[in-house]
């Protein structure tokens, strides 16, 4: 009953749905609810005069990282389910494995506490949510590369803000975040809990 009442809603309204990326259209397409409707791609933007690189060696001197260390950033993500869909545990088993042959530090943005597992491998700068996108700028300006797993993403801002910052993304294929990357262009993609 539920499905015929959205059915006949979708049928009869005038709409178009106005998406942020052509992964978003192809769901859009594929739902047997809106595929009749019309769809434009209008990706979100950003404001330069904010997210734009800054001086690495600034930056890295304010988080306290040498300019010689590798730096990988990412968010953390609270939540089991969530944190899968983000890709989470793919990323942290792959740090595990990982041999860092120098000095690596991790920039984890959102959620503290959850990487004790990496402790003694990784110097950890856990930035919690961060609401100061000079100091988010700033932070993805001091990093050589912002990692993006998600198994599925609409659009992926923290992959556009890290590129606009001048930091190379490695997402996931087959999402709207490898649609931004353009691999080779602007990083890479990696397969799906790869």
């Amino acid at each position: 009953m539920v499905w015929r009442a959205k059915r006949r809603a979708y049928r009869d309204a005038r709409l178009t749905l106005v998406v942020s990326s052509r992964w978003m259209r192809e769901r859009v397409a594929a739902s047997p609810l809106t595929a009749h409707l019309p769809c434009r791609v209008i990706p979100f933007g950003l404001d330069l005069r904010t997210w734009r690189p800054r001086d690495r060696q600034a930056s890295r001197e304010r988080l306290g990282i040498p300019l010689a260390a590798k730096v990988v950033a990412f968010r953390m993500t609270a939540g089991e389910k969530h944190g899968r869909a983000k890709g989470v545990p793919w990323l942290v088993e792959a740090l595990h494995r990982l041999e860092p042959g120098t000095a690596t530090h991790l920039i984890v943005f959102q959620e503290r506490g959850r990487l004790e597992r990496l402790a003694g491998r990784y110097r950890i700068h856990e930035l919690g949510w961060v609401e100061d996108e000079g100091r988010m700028a700033e932070a993805l300006s001091a990093a050589d590369v912002f990692v993006m797993p998600s198994l599925a993403e609409s659009f992926g801002m923290m992959a556009l803000e890290s590129m606009a910052c001048g930091t190379p993304v490695i997402a996931t294929a087959d999402t709207a975040t490898a649609e931004l990357v353009r691999a080779p262009e602007a990083g890479l993609c990696a397969p799906p809990r790869d």
